[in-house]
């Protein structure tokens, strides 16, 4: 069940992410989040596991960095021009996407 709820916040986040707009100031600050919070990840994931822990909260879907990552890659795809509905790169990159997915499971 903590599972089901872990992914629900994504979407509804995503949701309401997607409806507000974000003043520029916040989404600097999340850009540069993605970084530390991709590296302090890495690097807690690295610690705790050479000290054989067997459940590692750090680098699970609803642990604070991967929200935090998430949320900045969210923000920045949305307000990137070269995501934006009249590129050509999204539809090229998602006519691959499903059959990678498909072979790496």
């Amino acid at each position: 069940m903590n599972l089901a709820i872990g992914f629900t916040v994504f979407f509804v986040l995503g949701y309401v992410l997607n409806k507000i707009q974000i003043r520029k100031t916040v989404r600097y600050i999340l850009y540069a989040l993605i970084p530390i919070s991709y590296l302090l990840t890495s690097f807690l994931t690295y610690h705790y596991s050479k000290e054989d822990h067997a459940f590692l909260f750090i680098s699970q879907e609803n642990s604070l960095t991967i929200l935090v990552f998430s949320l900045g890659i969210f923000i920045l795809f949305k307000y990137t021009k070269c995501f934006n509905k009249e590129n050509r790169l999204v539809p090229e990159i998602s006519k691959n996407v499903f059959g990678i997915y498909l072979f790496h499971n």
